[in-house]
């Protein structure tokens, strides 16, 4: 039994490829933009962010500016 070994296919290289390129700037939605302009593949961006949490390479989120 092959346990704990996770499947990866081709999209989810790219994903992951194109995470660190833009330095985990870029969440689910701009990821599916750049996927589907540069790369000509049509995913959902639900798709998008299931692999990307799956892979724990979620974007990094801006701190709140506090309100004077």
């Amino acid at each position: 039994m092959n346990i704990g070994i996770t499947y990866r296919n081709p999209h989810e290289d790219l994903i992951i490829e194109l995470c660190k390129k833009y330095k985990y700037r870029c969440g689910h939605r701009n990821i599916k933009k750049l996927l589907k302009r540069d790369h000509k593949i049509e995913l959902h961006r639900n798709t998008v962010q299931k692999i990307m949490q799956k892979h724990n390479v979620q974007c990094r989120v801006k701190p709140k500016r506090k309100w004077k």
